[in-house]
């Protein structure tokens, strides 16, 4: 269970994630994004197993990756993931009879920011080994458990900042729109989200080379802006339709008392 936030900003991408393993009912702090020879990052979702293998895919690529443009790339990373997955998939398929659920361990989803040769694209990753890039008109991915709180947030902070179709944002941006939507999914629990939260970045030089920065420290502006719309927000809720004796502060979290 987890939830990854991908952005695609007009200078680079920003990758963000929770922290939550899921073990059974206990959930075990992990980071969930990792960065490879310093201009790859890669975070999936699913079993922890998984997701290791997946990262060992793109560690064995990545120099091939940096050395080809996209296009060409593209058919060997899907044959590698595609070469690791399925016979993964045909083996608990066979076995869900014998182990009910055996199926859902080799599931997963990933994100991934990659600089080929013609570019850096920010891509998904499916179950099945399918390759996708972001473009400006599909500038974002969720991938998770969170999905479903995820895409319709997005959704609803792209037509409020960004309305224009085919408009990317800056990277400063896409970390605040990236941030907000998992800071959003653990604060309201969304199933198997949770303990905290990783944000990384893959920021395009002036050489024209991307270097990947942890970024989970360095958020404070990020947050005092959201703190400030929120404020800005219930001010203009009151000046157009009057307080109402109505409390600004925010409801109760979820199991607590009002």
């Amino acid at each position: 269970m987890t939830v990854l936030v991908g952005v695609l900003a007009r200078d680079g991408a920003v990758i963000a994630a929770d922290r939550q393993l899921s073990d059974g009912t206990v959930g075990i702090p992990t980071a969930k994004i990792a960065e490879i020879g310093g201009d790859v990052l890669v975070a999936s979702s699913g079993p922890i197993a998984l997701a290791q293998k997946i990262r060992t895919v793109f560690e064995r690529l990545r120099e091939d990756i940096i050395s080809r443009r996209y296009d060409d790339a593209l058919p060997k990373i899907e044959s590698s993931f595609r070469s690791m997955l399925l016979p993964a998939i045909e083996f608990a398929t066979a076995a869900k009879q014998a182990a009910p659920g055996a199926e859902d361990n080799v599931f997963s989803s990933s994100l991934a920011c990659l600089p080929f040769l013609d570019g850096m694209r920010l891509c998904r990753i499916d179950w099945d080994g399918a390759v996708y890039a972001l473009t400006e008109d599909i500038p974002y991915a969720a991938v998770g458990s969170g999905k479903t709180n995820a895409d319709p947030f997005l959704r609803f902070i792209w037509d409020v900042f960004w309305p224009e179709r085919g408009f990317l944002p800056s990277l400063q941006e896409a970390i605040l729109a990236a941030y907000w939507t998992v800071h959003l999914n653990i604060e309201h629990q969304s199933d198997g989200v949770g303990i905290g939260f990783d944000v990384w970045s893959l920021r395009k030089s002036n050489d024209g080379s991307y270097r990947a920065e942890e970024l989970s420290d360095a958020l404070d502006p990020h947050r005092e802006f959201i703190e400030e719309l929120k404020i800005a927000m219930r001010d203009r809720r009151d000046r157009i339709f009057g307080s109402n004796g109505v409390s600004t502060n925010p409801p109760p979290a979820l199991g607590q008392r009002p």
